[in-house]
């Protein structure tokens, strides 16, 4: 089983001693984690670390304060995670979750995803009216197979991810003039109008660099320009002989906690799991995460007490919860004091493993 849980700006924070924040209460996109026996044993979220990962202080054994522990130590006895959600739906919460179950905490820092390219170099080339060049371009989708809003949104830009492994589709141009620069932006503008290119690449043209660039429409997608040739003339090399060395290929970057990664991972959640913690499975649904913006991320695996003879989807015994809040430079000092990390450092914590 998988939970997950998109903040929006605010947390949600402890509340004065000895007095209990009801969950009717918690506002809309508020994420925080809930102490069980926080608060004189009568329950609070908390703002303190959830685990030490240094010694607090020097022992008999001459370790001195700071030393960095072989495995983390949860120091609360039981913990959930919460989300408030709109007024008139229930908040949703992961089950309360005892320190013995708990594996591992991993914290994840936001890379930025880069889409995949291939450049073509037509320095020093000369075009001539009615020359012909050809090229094929080779796409094909070598992400996360997961990405469940690219498989559940059928747009021709999406090109159905997941769904087949890849395409060639080939192209051919003629030239009309002498001038490179003007057949290069010609060029671009007749890709992006292409009615089976158009669909899945976007073409530039530098007239600075005397480059055409093929970028992917969506992210994780590999795009290659191969069997690159004259058909007739010598506008990019001698007629017939492929000149693929003037093309350049850049692999996509799959990076993490991109918009994209954010809503397919809570769209797939809520499909999955359905809405934890809910009397009713609302027709629509909020949604968290926010286009433009970009997420730290951790994911706590923990046992899930089951027994190992009961049929249940997963990975037997073992759930995970999935917290993703916006990221910003300088870090978000409370959760980096909850999880003990430092901003911006991905790094795993294991617990009882």
């Amino acid at each position: 089983m998988k939970q997950v849980f998109v903040a929006g700006t605010t947390h949600i924070t402890p509340q004065a001693a000895g007095s209990n924040q009801r969950f009717s209460t918690l506002a809309s996109g508020e994420v925080g984690i809930w102490g069980n026996r926080e608060d004189s044993l009568e329950g609070d979220f908390f703002a303190s670390a959830l685990l030490a990962t240094t010694m607090a202080e020097a022992d008999t054994s001459g370790a001195v304060a700071g030393t960095a522990l072989g495995q983390a130590v949860m120091l609360k006895p039981e913990f959930q995670l919460l989300q408030g959600m709109p007024a008139g739906q229930n908040p949703i919460a992961s089950p309360i979750i005892k320190a013995p179950q708990v594996q591992k905490i991993q914290y994840i820092s936001h890379v930025d995803a880069v889409k995949g390219k291939s450049v073509i170099d037509m320095t020093g080339k000369t075009p001539a009216v009615n020359e012909e060049l050809t090229f094929k371009v080779s796409i094909r989708f070598d992400g996360d197979a997961s990405v469940y809003d690219a498989q559940i949104n059928g747009e021709a830009t999406k090109m159905g991810l997941g769904n087949y492994p890849g395409r060639v589709i080939p192209y051919s141009y003629t030239c009309g003039s002498t001038t490179l620069d003007t057949e290069g932006a010609a060029m671009a503008a007749d890709i992006n109008s292409n009615h089976q290119l158009g669909n899945f690449v976007t073409a530039s043209y530098s007239s600075g660099d005397d480059e055409l660039t093929l970028t992917a429409k969506t992210e994780n997608t590999v795009i290659n320009v191969v069997g690159l040739k004259m058909i007739s003339g010598d506008f990019l090399g001698d007629e017939g002989v492929f000149v693929n060395s003037l093309a350049e290929d850049t692999a996509p970057v799959v990076g993490a906690g991109n918009y994209h990664q954010v809503l397919s991972e809570e769209k797939q959640a809520r499909y999955s799991q359905g809405n934890f913690n809910r009397m009713y499975f609302p027709d629509a649904y909020t949604s968290y995460a926010d286009s433009g913006t970009v997420y730290d991320q951790v994911r706590i695996t923990y046992k899930n007490g089951l027994s190992p003879n009961v049929f249940h989807g997963g990975n037997a015994g073992v759930n995970e919860l999935v917290f993703f809040w916006k990221n910003s430079a300088a870090g978000d000092t409370l959760w980096d004091t909850v999880f003990g990390f430092t901003a911006d450092t991905s790094i795993t914590h294991f617990i009882n493993s």
